[in-house]
């Protein structure tokens, strides 16, 4: 209720909430967002059980299981970067289209890759100043022996480790001997 300023009048107005409140607008928003990452998430779960052939039935716990592994790609991605074969073509001084380099880097097992989406990338923590870091080799060929994939591996180098005091492998490169005694005691098979 208002009073009109020159008759003196009392009147009823009625506000039309043209803007949203920003709790409501915010509320909004991380709805839609969710919305997206739940879309996301199924096309990533389908997209898995359709190479495993599986068919579309899955449980919640592999839905969250596969949400967790591409939280877990994300998080590399952002921390280290994700780069195609053209891009560590390029950083190892190459043209970006000579896109075999990286390919026949892994072949030779001097570096570890993942499949995402249509191809491989290949984490930054990798290359230091245009060269291939020895240690990642190393440490692949350890893995290797032990029947590890190169995708464990790349999660292994990426996540604490309690034969490094909780330090994360890939953080720590410069202590080549530290992170393949390591990986000799984490990777060793047990029986």
């Amino acid at each position: 209720m208002t009073v009109d300023p020159l008759t003196g009048h009392r009147k009823v107005v009625r506000r039309s909430f043209q803007a949203k409140p920003d709790a409501v607008g915010a509320a909004e928003d991380r709805l839609r967002e969710g919305e997206q990452q739940l879309r996301r998430t199924a096309r990533a779960l389908a997209e898995v059980l359709e190479r495993t052939g599986q068919g579309l039935e899955a449980s919640p716990e592999v839905a969250r299981s596969v949400q967790a592994s591409e939280n877990r790609w994300r998080s590399i991605a952002r921390e280290y970067g994700l780069l195609d074969s053209g891009a560590v073509a390029v950083l190892l001084g190459g043209s970006g289209t000579n896109r075999n380099r990286a390919q026949q880097l892994a072949k030779e097992g001097k570096i570890i890759g993942v499949k995402r989406g249509r191809g491989t990338l290949y984490p930054g923590f990798e290359f230091d100043h245009g060269e291939v870091r020895p240690i990642i080799a190393e440490v692949a060929a350890v893995g290797r022996r032990n029947q590890w994939t190169d995708p464990h591996l790349l999660l292994w180098l990426a996540s604490p480790n309690g034969y490094l005091d909780g330090r994360v492998p890939a953080r720590m490169l410069d202590q080549p001997d530290k992170i393949l005694e390591a990986a000799r005691q984490d990777m060793a098979e047990r029986w």
